[in-house]
């Protein structure tokens, strides 16, 4: 081939990658209002976070050493402004599996202290919290050792756990059900791809997810009928991909908060500071602008009576942080 051929080539590229990058998602039609909403016991990265009606439970993450890691369960009474420390059985972890049913908490699994190639330090116990009695049960175990960082929700008394990893990919998703304490593997239609750090929450009859690593950052993005099992794609998230995001649904459409592009600190790594928002309606992703905190990773995000909600996590000079936003519209 011709030199020149190859130069017209290579500009033909590099033009088409420059679009790529300079594409922009549209803004949501009003712009966010974010408020305090707590600041909660102590700055943490990487915990798990859950509603119950009026009242916010905060379980495991770490410090800045990742070994330091939290084994309390705070309650933080939205009505009274008020933090109770509870104890638990559970031994400390980070990016644990936490959801309710509406009057119950569930949660375990996760990751604990020692190296990623250690089958024991995927946790497999799962327990049941009620908070009205202040007692714990424990649960049938999970049945794989897929238990880092799952996106985890409720529906019609089953707790599906879908897409947590051990120390490689995997594409494993798991349904609990509440009446029968049993877990049951899930094959579902159409699957999206192995992944580790894969970001999702579930709302209703649907879960949403994607994103992740898979020794490239994904942006891919997905959604599935939990009474169908069958997978559908839809709108990449309007970035390079990113992990250690922090994500939680409301009835309009799934949040996505701030996160992490994976690379080197030469090259493509970078840490982010927006929220993103997928839209139910149009099946498109809208931005909502920056985190008053900053740039942050590791974070916890929740819905409050349909209010979504987000804090805690590190900043890319390993800050903790230790409050705690609410979007108000």
């Amino acid at each position: 081939m011709p030199r020149s051929c190859v130069y017209h080539i290579v500009l033909l590229l590099v033009f088409i990658f420059l679009i790529g990058c300079s594409y922009r998602p549209d803004e949501l039609a009003e712009p966010l209002r974010i408020t305090v909403l707590t600041q909660a016991p102590r700055a943490l990265a990487c915990a798990s976070s859950c509603v119950v009606g009026d009242r916010l439970y905060l379980y495991g993450g770490r410090d800045h050493n990742p070994a330091n890691q939290n084994d309390s369960l705070y309650q933080f009474d939205t009505m009274d402004s008020v933090w109770t420390a509870i104890a638990t059985p559970i031994h400390s972890r980070i990016h644990a599996a936490m959801t309710t049913d509406g009057r119950r908490l569930y949660m375990g699994l996760g990751f604990t202290n020692g190296k990623a190639q250690q089958d024991s330090c995927y946790l497999q116990d799962w327990w049941s919290y009620d908070p009205q009695n202040d007692t714990w049960t424990a649960l049938a175990p999970y049945p794989a050792r897929s238990t880092n960082k799952a996106v985890v929700g409720y529906y019609q008394d089953t707790i599906y756990v879908l897409f947590g990893s051990t120390n490689g990919i995997n594409s494993d998703c798991y349904a609990y059900s509440v009446t029968a304490d049993t877990w049951t593997c899930l094959d579902g239609r159409n699957t999206p791809s192995k992944r580790l750090s894969t970001i999702g929450a579930i709302y209703e009859d649907k879960a949403y997810l994607g994103l992740g690593f898979d020794g490239l950052n994904l942006n891919d993005w997905y959604s599935c009928s939990l009474q169908e099992g069958v997978w559908s794609r839809h709108a990449d998230i309007p970035s390079q991909g990113r992990v250690l995001c922090a994500c939680t649904a409301t009835s309009q459409g799934v949040y996505v908060f701030g996160g992490r592009h994976f690379g080197g600190d030469m090259t493509t790594g970078k840490v982010y500071n927006d929220i993103m928002v997928y839209l139910y309606d149009s099946h498109s992703w809208a931005t909502g602008g920056a985190m008053p905190c900053g740039k942050a990773e590791n974070m916890v995000a929740f819905t409050l009576h349909d209010t979504p909600c987000f804090g805690l996590g590190e900043s890319p000079d390993g800050t903790l942080l230790q409050t705690i936003y609410k979007i108000e519209n």
